[in-house]
């Protein structure tokens, strides 16, 4: 796991990931690096953040990782998403020789209230359990190699809580 000693933890933990770290990050009581890219995704990467993640892991030099990213993939197939996922890990494991990757599960969706959906609510039972799937499918994926972890809080956000502005005020 993550080293405990706070002073070495927050100058080297990068966390990568989409527009979600722009909600989380005000939550965190200490400056922590960011690599945040709206739309991001592991598959399908229109946003380039495979490249810029690998630029930022060069100059940053970082030990650990910490990523947040998938909520964008829900839309797409599972096991495309999951071969994504994997190529990712074994990218930046063969790259960097020591780093310690941490992947977060995707949260549940549920309908945004405060904005325009762009998808019928009929498919959000659908769209749960491609979460559900794909967060068993990531969980397992990392089991698979000693300097990977997953990251399961999603049932902090039951019943189905997608992190939006208001989500934490």
């Amino acid at each position: 796991m993550f080293n405990t000693n706070l002073n070495k933890v927050l100058r080297s933990i990068l966390i990568a990931g989409d527009s979600n770290l722009k909600q989380l990050v005000p939550m965190f009581e200490y400056p922590v690096r960011t690599l945040c890219i709206p739309g991001a995704k592991v598959q399908n990467d229109r946003k380039e953040f495979y490249s810029q993640l690998m630029s930022a892991m060069k100059t940053e030099n970082q030990d650990q990782i910490v990523l947040h990213l998938g909520s964008n993939d829900v839309f797409g197939d599972v096991e495309s998403t999951l071969r994504s996922y994997r190529f990712l890990i074994e990218n930046l494991l063969l790259k960097f020789k020591s780093l310690q990757i941490g992947i977060c599960g995707i949260l549940p969706r549920t309908v945004n209230h405060y904005e325009r959906s762009y998808w019928n609510m009929s498919a959000l039972p659908r769209l749960q359990r491609d979460v559900e799937k794909l967060n068993a499918g990531i969980q397992s994926l990392t089991c698979g190699y000693s300097r990977c972890f997953f990251i399961d809080y999603a049932q902090l956000f039951k019943p189905a809580v997608h992190l939006g502005r208001t989500d934490f005020m």
